[in-house]
């Protein structure tokens, strides 16, 4: 697994949990692979276009980005090499029990991935400023 990021923290976690982990100061045009598989989690058009151009020929890149303004994909690249683009929610709901059970077994032990727990009064300032974990929210809701 290769992690890039631009944010030291998650580099750094990638790092401990064994990635090849990289840092960056802004999104090249490729990553050099080949990649069978790209994931792009940047929520930014250069961070999706570098994930896209960085799968092999035949290759995947699923998204996990949401945009709120239509980006620019490199269509022709695409075309000519057949990268298959994926996007949308993840559907973990067939996968969950599973996980779950792995957890609770204590053969998969997800707090080096999450931060918190936070309060919701929190949310903000923490989704403004956000861990290197996944944030959990927890408490009353209003």
């Amino acid at each position: 697994m290769h992690y890039v990021d631009r944010d030291p923290r998650s580099v750094e976690q990638a790092a401990a949990l064994g990635a090849r982990a990289t840092l960056i100061d802004s999104y090249s045009e490729r990553i050099q692979g080949p990649y069978d598989l790209t994931v792009d989690a940047s929520a930014h058009p250069k961070g999706l276009r570098c994930a896209l151009v960085s799968a092999r020929p035949g290759g995947t890149c699923v998204s996990r980005s949401v945009f709120f303004a239509e980006p620019a994909l490199p269509y022709l690249e695409l075309y000519s090499s057949g990268v298959t683009f994926v996007t949308g929610p993840p559907h973990i709901t067939p996968f969950a029990p599973e996980v779950l059970q792995l957890i609770a077994s204590g053969a998969l032990d997800p707090s080096p991935l999450i931060a918190g727990p936070y309060s919701y009064d929190d949310a903000p300032d923490v989704l403004l400023d956000p861990p290197a974990g996944k944030p959990v929210f927890a408490g009353s809701r209003r």
